[in-house]
C-alpha cells in the first residue's frame, strides 16, 4: 500500500505531521526524521529537505532527514510544509537537489510555471503542495467535506480549521477539479 492510499481512509483530524514521519519510517524511509523550526525568509522559501548519512554503531551508515521549516509562518502553513518535505523523502534521486548551486536553482525555479520547461526537482517541488494536501486532507473526510460544502452547511473556513491548513489550501480541495488533477499528480 503506497503512502496515499494509507491515508485517504483516515478521518480522525487533523493528520499529525509525525505520523506522517512514523509511516514513512515504518516504510523503510530513513533511520531518522526530524524538525527544526530556522530563521528563513517564507517570502522566498517555507521549508527544505536536508538529507545526510551518519555514520552509526559498529559502522553501519544511517540516512537522516532534517525539515528544516520558517519560523515566521502560521501554524497551519508550517503543518502544509513540513508535510511536502516529509513526501520528499520518497522522491528519486533525480527529482532531488543534491548540491548548493542545485538548490540556487531550484529556488530560483519556484516562481517559473512548471510547463516553463524547468528542471525535475523544481517540477517536484511545484506539485508537493498537492501531494501534501492529498494527505492532509484525506479522500474519505473530503467526500464529506465536499458534499456538506456543496449543500451550504459548512465554510472554506471551517475545511481549514478541520484539517489544519490554511484555508486558500481547503478551498482548492474543494474544488470539482480536485479529484481529476489530484489523481493525474499521483
Amino acid at each position: 500500500m503506497d503512502i496515499y492510499q494509507f491515508f485517504s481512509c483516515l478521518t480522525a483530524l487533523p493528520i499529525k505531521i509525525d505520523t506522517i514521519a512514523e509511516y514513512l519510517k515504518d516504510s523503510g524511509h530513513g533511520d531518522h526524521i526530524f524538525f527544526c523550526e530556522v530563521d528563513i525568509d517564507p517570502d522566498v522559501i517555507w521549508a527544505q529537505l536536508r538529507v545526510y548519512q551518519e555514520q552509526g554503531a559498529y559502522g553501519a551508515e544511517k540516512k537522516i532527514y532534517e525539515i528544516q521549516y520558517s519560523e515566521h509562518l502560521t501554524h497551519e502553513q508550517k503543518r502544509l510544509a513540513c508535510c511536502k518535505e516529509l513526501l520528499h523523502i520518497l522522491d528519486s534521486e533525480a527529482e532531488a537537489a543534491a548540491s548548493q548551486s542545485e538548490v540556487e536553482t531550484l529556488i530560483q525555479q519556484m516562481a517559473i510555471p512548471p510547463q516553463a520547461g524547468i528542471s525535475l526537482p523544481a517540477s517536484s517541488d511545484h506539485f508537493g503542495v498537492i501531494r501534501a494536501l492529498l494527505i492532509l486532507v484525506p479522500r474519505d473526510s473530503l467526500s464529506e467535506f465536499k458534499k456538506a460544502y456543496d449543500a451550504g452547511k459548512i465554510s472554506e473556513d471551517e475545511v481549514a480549521k478541520a484539517t489544519g491548513i490554511p484555508v486558500e489550501y481547503a478551498r482548492v480541495t474543494l474544488q470539482d477539479y480536485w479529484s481529476e488533477l489530484s489523481q493525474r499528480i499521483i
